[in-house]
């Protein structure tokens, strides 16, 4: 949240206009944001996270009805992505298949 905000910063975004919001969780971030919507309704508002996280957490804005801009951080180059050998689980890429199934399994629960 720090490093987002004084990267924000320096791309000229006040720093009163960028909120972190209280939460445990993206659900329970996203419900927060719902709760104050002179920060979202008739306005930008910008949902930064991971790259790989941003689809669930928009449908999870998308659920509550809060409308905001993606903005994706914190790419993830995949190792081998080019062969069909890089879907073999192995110790160079568990961290990506690890991120993938938390992020599936939050889909499923719409978590």
């Amino acid at each position: 949240a720090v490093l987002s905000r004084d990267l924000l910063a320096g791309l000229g975004v006040n720093a009163i206009d960028v909120t972190h919001l209280a939460g445990r969780n993206t659900s329970e971030e996203i419900a927060s944001l719902k709760e104050h919507p002179e920060y979202w309704k008739d306005k930008r508002c910008g949902l930064i996270t991971s790259a790989i996280h941003l689809p669930r957490a928009m449908k999870l804005a998308e659920a509550l009805e809060v409308t905001v801009q993606p903005i994706p951080a914190d790419f993830v180059q995949p190792i081998g992505a080019s062969s069909p050998l890089s879907l073999v689980p192995k110790s160079e890429n568990l961290s990506h298949v690890g991120a993938a199934m938390h992020e599936y399994i939050g889909m499923m629960f719409r978590r």
